[in-house]
């Protein structure tokens, strides 16, 4: 037999079912009129009796009900009259066997369907068996009445009694004395396919529909030729063949020996199979899911078991729409006495109509036969989906809006007529009436606004037009939920932005701390031309959620600017929350260099060597001491509106061959002395008395005769006295200050050399807190090592690139990649310049991997440090002779060549160079001393970055503060490193303080100073933009303190 079996499977009661008296049913209702019991026997009631997976039924001219009880291997009768249940043929016991005697002693196999004749002759699908078999009216005699028992197909246009079956599914005996058969698969699949018919006034068989292929085809053709997967069969009275193709998720019809599909659409598109779907519309759209009975009463309306759905549906033939007339789709036996479209069924199989046009249900699944009364009643059934509407926690004053779910059950339109709320919280938002077609679901939406903290409870209250229910009482609730508003940060403040422009974007974070939904409806910015939001309509946060609102300061006026963004929420307590804003704006500099020397007076033409910023009158701003050949040097004090030339005045218009300059406070008296170098002239040395400066360079013994060059000054013992190293062309000179009075110590100390030095250049490079020394020579550069006042020549060691036999004429100590180290710059003449990067053991050359090495046969001189932008990063200057000189700016990975775009290519033969802040602005500006033309002072406009600068001023040490080194951190980690130089460049000296350029930082988070003495100072939370003058102090003197203890 087919896998028929496995699709009926017996499945579990769930509850006890009550037979109600058949005349007391109303139209629309069902009931069991068989099985469902536990006993066997006979004359006992038909729903005490146990079935055993029913798979037909049948109605007789008197209204009994005959079962193929499947499993049983009987046929059954149930009394119309009595509703006792009768054996019709069968013992109970599989096997075949008793043709010729009574049916009740005859055995069959597995009777998958029954059929009853005008005579009252019993037709019985004995499948097991592959046979037909006949109980003649009267006698109560079997005899088999077709088949052979073989399994095929043969026997059409010859007698019943010699035809092939494969699977005899199901009977049905027409009106035009024709009995037809289903002639299906097993439960291999293998099988007809066919429905066949026998005349029973001549007993020949014949086919009638299917080709015997399983495939769905043929529609629209003669039947005979049509692919089909056949289950139930029924015949109207005009003799229409319906069949329920179930594989195939169809019911057809053949008239006239044409097939055509009535009811389905087949299977789901891409993944096959079936589904639910289609009820009140056309029956041609709806999808079935496995379809095996099919009935046809007698005004043509169909009726077919959608088994796999559990449900029985219909389609009217005026209107051809599809119907749910009994189930509910879900599985299980309730629902007895009351309507059939509110009844539960459990795989139905075959249909059949009784004489009062009634629905018999093989109700499979369920073991039971039932009874739907007058199947053409329909009635709008109104279903609960939940049983209740629970808004849970919902924010005070923030409306939300639920769907509750109703169903229409029924298999009529449901109009919906009005609902209603007994408690204002809780608000209908839909108009009435509401229209629901059969086996619809469709939404009622409630919105519940909460006014009060805490649990607040209503009814809602349906009327509809469900003849059985016409009004339903939903209990609604829900809880008032207090919203808690959080806001980090609850200020901004924006970092330097120029007039005009936008800065970074800051985000403030508005967090729900509490239940419930903080509504945040709308923002209000106090200044809305300078600062502007991202906050456009109103946002609903959950529980834990944050929502981001971007702000951006635009200003338009300088200085410190101030707003506040005031946030509108749904929070009881904190309705308003007002964040401060506050921005500091500052009118752009209009970037690059302006040359002021013709305006403020340093334009001189002379032939210049060496610039020399130091600030000798002690004002507060630097002068400029420029070293000139063969004529007089002079000296630019730095006055309100320009320079003001006081060489003669002060006693320092020395008008020897000069090279270079130096300041320190040698003697430690507060000011800053001047030491010049002469090439083939006696040095000069001046001692600052405050209001002028007295010659001592003879009296001290530092008026060397040599070929002077650059001369630099440094602690190098570290007692608090400066000491001077002079490059000469010949043997250099080393003069140790011991309280003011110098002994010449070069070859002691391990400083000689005689490779024709140009520049000395003091630097800590190695960290360990006292300045090292390097050597740019016209022959060998050397390197030398501190260790405690004595040197080391450790050029070998840490210098080992090529060229160092070179010309070089300058050099440049800064930590340009900020990683804490000093690197070195060195200008070279006739090859290309060198950028040593300090690597910690050793020093090695990247000038051309980072864009410096330029020029590559050049004619440099001078070189400066200088963050000119004030970036965070240091950019490099380079003076050449005979060339334009070069302006390198430092974007963090590489270097560019601007000095063209920033004005500062001067074309003449360029030699010192040396950096101030002439007018604290901040900016770093350059004097350039140029020799065959006028010399440069470039005014700094390209500095538009945030900045700071240091005026040192030692106490332990010499005021000068030479060999001072600042380290700040600033901007989320963010470092860098500047030294007071006591000389270098190329015969020049930078002016005696440290300028960092911070980029937007707004502070500076800690500034470490470790003054020449050893003594380290630390400076916190520092504010920026200013010029800070910084005292070096002592640190505290140790002291004991004595501590005793009582028990």
């Amino acid at each position: 037999m087919k896998n028929i079996y496995a699709l009926f499977a017996p499945l579990v009661l769930f509850s006890f079912l009550i037979s109600q008296p058949i005349s007391a049913q109303e139209a629309g209702t069902m009931v069991t009129v068989a099985g469902g019991g536990e006993q066997e026997g006979e004359g006992i009631p038909s729903t005490d009796l146990a079935l055993n997976l029913p798979l037909g039924a049948s109605v007789d001219a008197q209204g009994n009900v005959y079962i193929a009880d499947t499993f049983n291997h009987r046929v059954r009768r149930v009394d119309l009259a009595s509703g006792e249940i009768t054996t019709v043929a069968g013992t109970g016991d599989l096997g075949f066997s008793g043709d010729g005697g009574p049916a009740i002693e005859a055995q069959l196999n597995g009777p998958q369907s029954v059929a009853v004749d005008t005579q009252g002759n019993v037709y019985i699908a004995d499948s097991g068996n592959r046979r037909i078999r006949r109980v003649a009216a009267g006698t109560g005699k079997i005899t088999t009445f077709s088949g052979t028992a073989e399994f095929g197909f043969g026997g059409d246009g010859g007698p019943a009694s010699e035809a092939v079956f494969g699977e005899i599914i199901a009977l049905v005996v027409g009106p035009d004395g024709v009995l037809y058969i289903s002639d299906g698969i097993n439960a291999e699949g293998r099988g007809n396919n066919m429905v066949r018919a026998i005349d029973l006034s001549t007993n020949i068989v014949r086919t009638v529909a299917g080709n015997g292929d399983f495939n769905f085809s043929g529609d629209g053709g003669p039947a005979t030729e049509a692919g089909m997967t056949v289950e139930g069969i029924a015949v109207d009275a005009e003799g229409a063949i319906y069949i329920a193709d179930f594989n195939n998720y169809r019911i057809r019809k053949v008239a006239s020996d044409t097939i055509r599909t009535i009811i389905g659409k087949g299977p789901l598109p891409f993944i096959g199979g079936g589904g639910f779907s289609g009820d009140g519309g056309d029956a041609l759209a709806a999808q079935l899911n496995v379809p095996t009975g099919v009935a046809v009463d007698g005004s043509g309306i169909v009726y077919l078991s959608d088994t796999v759905n559990n449900r029985i549906r219909a389609v009217d033939p005026e209107t051809n729409i599809i119907v749910t007339i009994a189930g509910t789709g879900a599985v299980g036996t309730r629902g007895d006495g009351g309507l059939a479209v509110e009844a539960q069924l459990t795989e139905p199989s075959r249909l059949a109509v009784d004489l009062n046009g009634n629905l018999i249900i093989v109700d499979t699944g369920n073991n039971r036969i039932r009874k739907l009364f007058d199947p053409q009643f329909r009635t709008a059934v109104l279903e609960l989906v939940s049983p209740q509407l629970d808004f849970q926690d919902v924010s005070i004053d923030d409306p939300t809006v639920r769907d509750f779910f109703v169903e229409n059950r029924g298999n009529k339109s449901l109009t919906i007529e009005s609902v209603t709320s007994d408690n204002t919280d809780f608000v209908l938002i839909e108009r009435y009436p509401l229209i629901i077609g059969p086996s619809q679901t469709d939404t009622i939406k409630v919105q519940f606004t909460p006014r009060l903290e805490g649990l607040a409870e209503g009814q809602l209250l349906i009327v509809s037009d469900d003849p059985k229910r016409p009004t339903l009482v939903v209990p609604v609730r829900g809880s008032g939920a207090a919203p808690d508003i959080g806001v980090n940060p609850d200020r901004l403040d924006f970092e330097l932005t120029f007039v005009g422009k936008e800065s970074l974007v800051q985000s403030i974070q508005v967090t729900n701390l509490n239940v419930g939904t903080l509504v945040l409806y709308y923002v209000v910015l106090s200044d809305t031309s300078q600062f502007t939001h991202n906050f456009s309509d109103t946002v609903r946060i959950r529980r834990g959620e944050t929502q981001n609102i971007n702000i951006t300061f635009r200003p338009m006026l300088p200085d410190t600017q101030r707003a506040t963004l005031t946030l509108f929420s749904n929070d009881p307590d904190e309705s308003e929350f007002v964040v401060n804003l506050s921005g500091v704006a500052r009118i752009a500099k209009p970037g690059g260099f302006v040359d002021v020397s013709d305006s403020l007076g340093t334009g001189d033409p002379g032939a210049s060597f060496g610039a020399a910023w130091a600030d000798y009158d002690g004002d507060g701003d630097p002068d400029l001491y420029v070293v000139r050949s063969l004529e007089t040097n002079l000296l630019y004090r730095n006055d309100p509106d320009g320079f003001t030339p006081q060489g003669e005045i002060m006693g320092v218009a020395d008008d020897g061959d000069g090279s270079g300059g130096a300041w320190a406070d040698f003697d430690r008296d507060g000011d800053l002395d001047l030491y010049v170098t002469n090439f083939g002239h006696p040095n000069r040395f001046y001692r600052n008395d405050g209001s002028g400066f007295t010659p001592v360079g003879v009296e001290l013994g530092l008026d060397d005769i040599g070929d002077g060059y650059g001369a630099a000054w440094a602690d190098v013992n570290q007692d608090g006295y400066p000491d001077l190293y002079v490059a000469n062309f010949g043997e250099n000179r080393f003069y140790r200050n011991e309280d003011g009075r110098f002994s010449e110590v070069t070859e002691e100390s391990g400083l000689s050399d005689n490779s024709s030095s140009i520049q000395p250049a003091w630097a800590d490079f190695d960290a360990d807190g006292d300045p090292d020394l390097f050597l740019a020579n016209s022959g060998i550069n050397r390197l030398f090592v501190n260790q405690g006042g004595e040197f080391r020549d450790a050029t070998s060691e840490f210098l080992q690139e090529v060229g160092l036999g070179d010309p070089s004429f300058g050099a440049a100590w800064g930590d340009f990649d900020n990683d804490g180290a000093l690197d070195l710059y060195v200008p070279y003449f006739g090859q290309e310049n060198r950028l040593y990067k300090n690597q910690g053991d050793r020093l090695q050359d990247v000038g051309g991997l980072f864009g410096v090495a330029e020029p590559d046969t050049g004619r440099s001189r001078g070189a400066v440090w200088g963050d000119f932008d004030n970036d965070g990063d240091l950019d490099l200057y380079v003076t050449n002779s005979g060339q334009a000189n070069l302006f390198f700016q430092n974007n963090g990975f590489r270097f560019t060549e601007l000095a063209d775009s920033f004005s500062v290519a001067v074309g003449e033969d360029s030699r010192g160079v040396g950096l101030a802040d002439y007018n604290g602005d901040g900016g770093l500006d350059l004097f350039v001393a140029v020799q065959n033309g006028s010399d440069r002072l470039f005014r700094n406009q390209e500095s538009n970055g945030n900045w700071l600068t240091i005026r040192p001023k030692g106490t332990d040490s010499s005021s000068d503060a030479i060999c001072t080194r600042f380290e700040i951190v600033y901007d989320s980690g963010k470092r860098a490193v500047r030294e007071i130089t006591g000389g270098s460049s190329y015969l020049s000296q930078d002016a005696l303080s440290a300028t960092f350029g911070l980029g937007n930082a707004s502070s500076i988070d800690t500034l470490t100073i470790r003054w020449p003495l050893g003594i380290v100072q630390k400076e916190t939370n520092l504010a920026i933009n200013r010029i800070l003058d910084l005292t070096e102090q002592k640190p505290l003197e140790p002291f004991s303190i004595r501590l005793s203890a009582t028990s």
